[in-house]
């Protein structure tokens, strides 16, 4: 298999409250099976993007939006379909700033389907799968003897020691 491809990114922070990032890729991928059957042969061009948004809302309440759609593509026996998706959190300090609740949505529109056609000798396939549906997750952290803020100047500066 060879690929190749460009990324672009941007990362901005838009207000004081909200920071958003993108990141878009194109590429092409050509995949050569040619060896197991004649047929076995793909030469796609295709893309995906994803974004994050991060916001600091009222009552100390930071949310993030995590968005990703990924293009179709060819692969050697057919063809991938596209796939998007949506998640949501919310999360608090509390019980000053030794605790953490957060709230995550994952796939909130159930729309993380993956979507595939084969084609062979003599078979056809159409399928759509998909690994989950929507998933709420509710969690509570509690850090003992520190705060979430000591713990991030900890690991950032381990990070600087190695």
């Amino acid at each position: 298999m060879q690929s190749m491809g460009a990324e672009f990114t941007s990362s901005n922070n838009l207000t004081k409250a909200w920071k958003a990032d993108v990141s878009l890729n194109l590429f092409r991928a050509i995949t050569d099976a040619r060896n197991l059957d004649a047929t076995f042969y793909s030469d796609t061009y295709s893309w995906f993007v994803r974004h994050t948004s991060r916001v600091k809302l009222g009552a100390g309440i930071d949310a993030q939006i995590r968005a990703n759609y990924e293009a179709p593509q060819k692969t050697p026996q057919g063809s991938r379909g596209y796939m998007s998706w949506m998640d949501l959190s919310a999360s608090k300090d509390i019980m000053d700033g030794n605790g953490t609740v957060t709230l995550n949505i994952l796939d909130v529109f159930s729309s993380r389907i993956m979507r595939s056609e084969t084609k062979g000798v003599g078979f056809f396939t159409e399928a759509e799968m998909q690994g989950r549906l929507t998933q709420f997750n509710f969690t509570f952290n509690y850090r003992f003897k520190t705060t979430k803020q000591a713990a991030k100047q900890r690991r950032s500066m381990m990070d600087e020691e190695n």
